[in-house]
């Protein structure tokens, strides 16, 4: 069934980093969601490559893209027992009266979902550094950890992770952030933006460390919010 992707995903791997301009003229097909992912569990037997977790990355993503600019949605990947995917979703565009809503079940590597537009992105799972970086007008939920700079850059946007290492949500501008646990230097250089917590410690270090401009909050159990 996916003869002629098969054919271009291993010339990919061979591109390496330089796989973009054989995406941009050649990847073309279009997709059911269901499809897609079928296809991206049929690259498993290629994670020994060198470039795998970037080619295949760029490929899935390349190929939301066109399933969802031709009226598909409702994306769902499950990476469980997957290599971890570097810049999945990097630059997914969705609209404002047509958000694209994508669910990850697993893990994904460095740079997930960044540089995404108008995207609803859930992942069941951990992730490595520079979630929803440069984000906007987007919201992505992880259930689990992540490693540095999550949301930095995010715009309008709405980030909920279970604990960020260092640097969340710097340089972010009108945009939301749940977290648990959070690192050194939160919230560098943010502007108009909301951080909240059911972490009465981190509430305590976020009151101390989120610039004045911003509002941080804790959230009790009733779920009830209480502001700094």
């Amino acid at each position: 069934m996916f003869d002629r992707l098969h054919e271009l995903y291993e010339k990919g791997l061979g591109y390496g980093v330089g796989i973009e301009p054989l995406i941009r003229q050649e990847v073309t097909d279009i997709l059911s969601p269901e499809q897609l992912n079928d296809f991206l569990q049929s690259t498993r037997k290629y994670e020994n490559h060198l470039s795998y977790s970037h080619v295949t990355s760029q490929f899935i993503t390349r190929l939301i893209q066109t399933s969802y600019d031709s009226d598909n949605n409702g994306f769902f990947f499950d990476t469980s027992s997957l290599k971890d995917l570097v810049n999945f979703g990097l630059c997914l565009n969705g609209s404002e009266d047509r958000v694209l809503n994508l669910y990850v079940d697993g893990d994904l590597g460095n740079g997930c979902f960044s540089h995404v537009y108008h995207s609803n992105i859930s992942i069941d799972g951990s992730v490595g550094d520079e979630a929803g970086f440069k984000a906007e007008n987007s919201t992505i939920r992880v259930s689990g950890d992540g490693g540095i700079r999550h949301g930095w850059g995010a715009v309008n946007s709405y980030l909920e992770i279970n604990c960020v290492s260092n640097a969340l949500a710097n340089y972010a501008e009108r945009s939301t952030f749940v977290v648990n646990s959070v690192g050194n230097i939160p919230g560098k250089l943010a502007s108009g933006c909301t951080f909240k917590t059911a972490n009465k410690e981190t509430y305590e270090k976020l009151k101390k460390l989120i610039p004045s401009e911003n509002s941080v909050y804790f959230i009790h159990q009733d779920g009830s919010e209480e502001k700094k």
